[in-house]
């Protein structure tokens, strides 16, 4: 492979999430200009599905049933959307944010929030400043459910002053400060904790029918609060804006900056990245210098000689099963996925969209979202399902294929430029020898070129 073309792969494999044709990375100016060109977009440039969330947290379980199929719906909805994106670059970062703040699907009622929290909170804002991005999160009926602070009130509201037995949930502002921002090394106390809890009581839904994000104020704690060395809510700054204030003060602290910078670097280039390298330094620092400006601190990362530094396929990131499934939507025929009798849609739907191989999508086992080592993804049961679904989704795709790419030809071809493959001799060796060009699409999406990144 020349260089052009391993900068190509690396480009749309490390930084994006796939692309059928490395010819046309090389052709666009190159893997760098690749990149650069999809972070340059302008914001006003990307649509996105809307999505209908509607309807009441508790009820019966025909109830539950229309909201799961709802969930269903989107699901698709997404993948086909990471499909035909012409901005992979923003899909990779969009799972990086969609990971880090993450949401889980508790009940199928509240099923119905996880993929519209992702096009509402995070990727409008995944170009812009972190605080508003952390805002944002924070403040989305999918994460105020999730969290539980819908339910926190303060203890010297005007509101449980009417109803004594209700109180402070500290869940949200734990995560905050714990997985959000500072990290679980950073500079806070159990007080902060506490403190932050008060500021962002008060946050929550309209009712238990209508799922507006809503401030009340009589659920606010009134009074002043003190995090990490800073007050909140003094005379004239009381209310929503509490909330507001303290993630623009957290979001420039050096904590955060580190904490970010060094996370973003192990998902976006390696888990192998060391936390005293020169590129997490460089990101870190861009992330402090320009209070968390977040394209500067892109363009810092992909500028930097050791994101595009080359290694071993066994030394890569593993694919994770979401990261995995939306790579092969986007190199193989699939057709459209929102079809209701889409057979590729179906596949998926029996492999339980990801949690067959491990990671039922929007199911995360905890708010810390889910784990990147490559440990964690190569159980019997995960290696077994994802060699079972590439055999039959070969089948499925490969006719689609030879029809609609003409630069398709035979097995021989998926090597040489169908797939996004770094390929040693040996794994082009297993693909020519297929007996069949629906056998070679499945030996080339379980090859160790494809299930790792760049």
């Amino acid at each position: 492979m020349s260089e052009e073309l391993l900068q190509a792969f690396v480009a749309s494999s490390r930084f994006g999430i796939a692309e059928k044709r490395l010819a046309s990375v090389v052709e666009s100016g190159g893997g760098k200009a690749w990149v650069d060109r999809q972070l340059n977009v302008s914001p006003t440039a990307l649509q996105y599905p809307t999505f209908i969330t509607n309807g009441p947290i508790t009820g019966t379980t025909e109830l539950r049933k229309t909201f799961t199929e709802r969930y269903r719906q989107d699901y698709f909805r997404r993948l086909q959307y990471i499909k035909e994106s012409q901005y992979p670059v923003l899909d990779r970062l969009s799972m990086f944010w969609t990971n880090h703040f993450t949401i889980s699907s508790l009940n199928h009622l509240y099923a119905r929030f996880i993929i519209p929290y992702e096009f509402e909170a995070l990727r409008p804002h995944i170009l812009g400043k972190f605080e508003d991005l952390c805002f944002a999160a924070s403040t989305h009926v999918g994460m105020l459910l999730y969290l539980g602070n819908y339910k926190s009130y303060g203890p010297n509201s005007e509101f449980v002053k009417r109803r004594s037995h209700l109180g402070i949930n500290e869940n949200q502002a734990r995560e905050l400060l714990e997985l959000h921002t500072v990290g679980r090394t950073g500079p806070y106390t159990q007080q902060d904790v506490e403190q932050l809890a008060l500021i962002m009581t008060g946050w929550g839904i309209e009712s238990n029918d209508n799922t507006a994000t809503r401030f009340n104020p009589v659920q606010h704690e009134p009074g002043v609060k003190t995090v990490m060395g800073k007050t909140y809510g003094a005379v004239g700054q009381q209310g929503a804006d509490e909330l507001r204030h303290f993630i623009r003060d957290v979001s420039r602290n050096r904590a955060t900056a580190d904490f970010i910078g060094l996370k973003l670097c192990r998902y976006m280039v390696s888990n192998r990245v060391k936390g005293d390298s020169a590129l997490v330094k460089a990101v870190s620092d861009a992330f402090f210098q320009s209070g968390g400006d977040l394209l500067n601190v892109y363009r810092t990362l992909v500028a930097h000689p050791e994101a595009w530094t080359q290694a071993e396929v066994g030394m890569r990131n593993r694919r994770l099963p979401d990261d995995w499934i939306s790579a092969m939507s986007r190199v193989f025929e699939v057709g459209n996925l929102t079809d209701p009798n889409n057979a590729v849609a179906k596949l998926l739907d029996r492999y339980t969209h990801g949690g067959a191989f491990g990671q039922p999508y929007g199911k995360a086992p905890g708010p810390d979202g889910w784990p990147q080592e490559a440990p964690v993804w190569v159980t019997s049961d995960a290696v077994f399902n994802r060699g079972r679904f590439a055999v039959e989704l070969g089948s499925m795709v490969a006719a689609n294929t030879m029809q609609n790419d003409p630069g398709f030809n035979g097995a021989g071809s998926i090597v040489e430029n169908f797939l996004p493959l770094r390929y040693t001799d040996r794994t082009a060796n297993v693909i020519d020898q297929a007996e069949s060009p629906e056998q070679a699409m499945s030996l080339a999406v379980l090859a160790p070129q494809f299930e790792r990144r760049g």
